[in-house]
């Protein structure tokens, strides 16, 4: 990691704490995984649980920049979406799937996604009940 760096970077106190804490933070995705995930120790109170939910919350939504109520309420509606899509139907959005932050976002690319899956059954009941009238 700091082998490609200049000796002088590579010396410099504050460049490589920036480079480790790059190289260690934790993306959106693993911080809500966290947030939701996270249980409460035996050995730990009530309030540092509390805390260390608060904080996992906290990174999660400053990495997806998340800064006001409306921001807050569109990322919370589309969690709750995404939770509810069939996996074989969340398979097909691997590559967006992260960047589709609006509910009413990711509710038209379903809607687009069933609406081609129920026209390409249509097609194939039409072209099986074709083939068998021959």
């Amino acid at each position: 990691m700091l082998a490609r760096e200049p000796t002088e970077r590579a010396n410099n106190y504050d460049f490589v704490k920036d480079l480790i804490l790059k190289r260690c933070r934790l993306n959106s995705e693993k911080l809500k995984q966290c947030f939701y995930r996270h249980q409460k120790s035996a050995e730990k109170s009530w309030r540092n649980y509390a805390h260390e939910l608060n904080s996992y919350f906290s990174e999660w939504i400053a990495e997806l920049q998340v800064k006001t109520f409306e921001q807050l309420k569109d990322l919370l509606i589309t969690e709750q979406l995404k939770y509810r899509v069939p996996a074989e139907v969340r398979e097909h959005f691997l590559d967006d799937w992260i960047k589709l932050k609006t509910p009413y976002e990711l509710a038209e690319k379903l809607d687009e996604y069933e609406s081609i899956r129920v026209s390409e059954e249509k097609s194939l009941r039409k072209i099986v009940t074709n083939s068998k009238v021959v």
